[in-house]
């Protein structure tokens, strides 16, 4: 599967460029050139799976360039260390009228749901950094729950080649997050506080 620009369908890359080049060249986000199409018996086979499993039928679609093996080794390894299940969904409201659902995104390692998604993309990062055997520096400016879930996803990937430096606002994060930040004792880490 190729990846395209949100402002100009000429720029084409693949999936590993996309995760590693961040913006588009022309400013642009990178999104699928075309979207796969699932059938309702492909959806209802897939009610099943686990968390891991069913994230590696999903990215098996769009990253094409890796097999499907190693989709769910970096799959396994991004959801190591979450509640089972991973995503709960509990009924808060039974009615004869309707039901509510809802999904807790919070069971990963820094209880909050950015661990989620940070999680899957680091652990893409630190494979191809691998692959290019090239270093990754990861920036991240935060105000809550982006810089501690990316400092645990690159710990917990163990990467040598990667490494992050997060900057938050002084006083402006919980306490609870600056500790999250401030004791992680690691190489591959810096934490800067500004005002």
């Amino acid at each position: 599967m190729r990846y395209t620009s949100t402002r100009s369908a000429s720029t084409f890359c693949t999936f590993e460029e996309a995760i590693l080049g961040g913006y588009t060249p022309d400013g642009g986000l990178y999104v699928p050139e075309t979207l796969p199409s699932l059938s309702m018996d492909t959806l209802k086979s897939w009610t099943e799976l686990s968390y891991v499993d069913l994230a590696t039928e999903l990215l098996s679609l769009f990253v094409t360039e890796m097999d499907k093996d190693r989709i769910r080794d970096i799959c396994q390894a991004a959801y190591a260390g979450f509640d089972e299940p991973t995503v709960p969904v509990l009924e808060i409201t039974n009615s004869a009228s309707r039901s509510i659902f809802v999904a807790e995104l919070f069971h990963g390692p820094t209880f909050c749901f950015k661990d989620l998604g940070l999680r899957i993309l680091i652990n893409f990062m630190a494979h191809f950094a691998q692959k290019r055997r090239q270093p990754i520096t990861l920036v991240v400016a935060t105000t809550g729950d982006t810089g501690p879930a990316a400092v645990q996803a690159v710990e917990d990937a163990g990467s040598d080649l990667l490494s992050i430096v997060v900057h938050y606002p002084k006083g402006q994060i919980s306490d609870f997050q600056r500790r999250q930040l401030t004791t992680v004792n690691s190489n591959r880490v810096k934490i800067v506080e500004f005002e």
